[in-house]
């Protein structure tokens, strides 16, 4: 799993991402700022965001619904078949690369 260090991510919703993974019934998970409090973002950086993620939804045919999230969980399978690419829209493409 990772997290990034901005903030945005209570520690205590750690055990939430992983219990999926560890009872084997998810491979890949998505955490979202979205779906509950989260801090305030900047108007541009939310327009950004809601940009790339409804086009995440469009080339992946799901709903998702923070497709920029520093919160994942990955099971063996899942980290086994990732190919993390640096780029600016990394998470974006190691999502489609998964799903």
């Amino acid at each position: 799993m990772y997290v990034d260090a901005d903030g945005e991510y209570p520690p205590e919703q750690i055990p939430d991402l992983l219990a999926p993974i560890e009872s084997g019934d998810a491979d890949y998970l998505l955490g979202s700022r979205y779906l509950r409090n989260s801090p305030d973002q900047r108007a541009f950086r939310r327009i950004g965001n809601i940009a790339f993620t409804a086009a995440l939804n469009l080339a992946a045919g799901r709903r998702i619904s923070d497709g920029q999230t520093g919160f994942r969980a990955f099971s063996r399978r899942a980290l086994d078949c990732a190919e993390i690419i640096h780029d600016y829209n990394y998470a974006q493409v190691l999502t489609l690369d998964l799903l």
